[in-house]
């Protein structure tokens, strides 16, 4: 079912504030932070990069000082689970990461654990779903199922009728221009941690 929608829009000048300013909870969890990331494109193996990246951002602390999160295409299949899933699905998503010295063959054959992004990478086979998705008639949008089902899914960010947001001020926002299209239950917002996903 297609939803139609009311956006507000904002006229962007050189002086203008960006909007996310206007939220009391975004200024609180970016204040004192100063940086911002992006990851680029290239498919699983730039998913493969962005996962590292993350881990290594994370377990250094350093990724307390960032404040925005800008990824394309492969980085953003990592970075919008990292961004959307709980605490408790934080450990899991990581998979087995090893020290250098402790990978062996026998390690690298061995299969990732199941439900972390490790696991989504190596089992994509994207190419395979898109064709099944096309004769599925999931037509245009087959891109955008296997990337769900693939990447979303093991973290159940999934749902067709899920839209995501930063925190529960910008969800009852939305909901107050949408009344009868869209509930607070419609969305899932930001772990309340996390940075500001563009």
């Amino acid at each position: 079912m297609t939803k139609q929608l009311k956006a507000v829009t904002y006229r962007m000048t050189n002086t203008s504030p960006y909007p996310e300013t206007t939220l009391a909870s975004f200024n609180t969890r970016s204040k004192n932070k100063e940086l911002g990331i992006t990851f680029s494109g290239g498919g699983t193996r730039s998913a493969c990069c962005t996962l590292g990246q993350l881990k290594a951002l994370h377990d250094s602390g350093l990724i307390n000082k960032v404040k925005y999160i800008s990824s394309v295409s492969g980085g953003a299949w990592a970075a919008i689970p990292y961004t959307f899933i709980s605490e408790m699905q934080l450990e899991r998503f990581w998979g087995e990461i090893l020290p250098p010295e402790d990978i062996t063959l026998e390690k690298i054959e061995s299969p990732a654990p199941l439900h972390s992004l490790q696991y989504s990478i190596t089992h994509s086979a994207v190419v395979g779903r898109l064709i099944k998705a096309g004769f599925q008639g999931y037509g245009d949008e087959s891109f955008a199922h296997v990337l769900s089902q693939v990447f979303l899914k093991p973290f159940k960010l999934d749902s067709a009728d899920q839209s995501f947001s930063f925190d529960k001020a910008s969800v009852e926002s939305a909901c107050a221009i949408n009344p009868q299209t869209l509930t607070p239950e419609d969305f899932v917002t930001s772990r309340e941690d996390s940075l500001f996903s563009l």
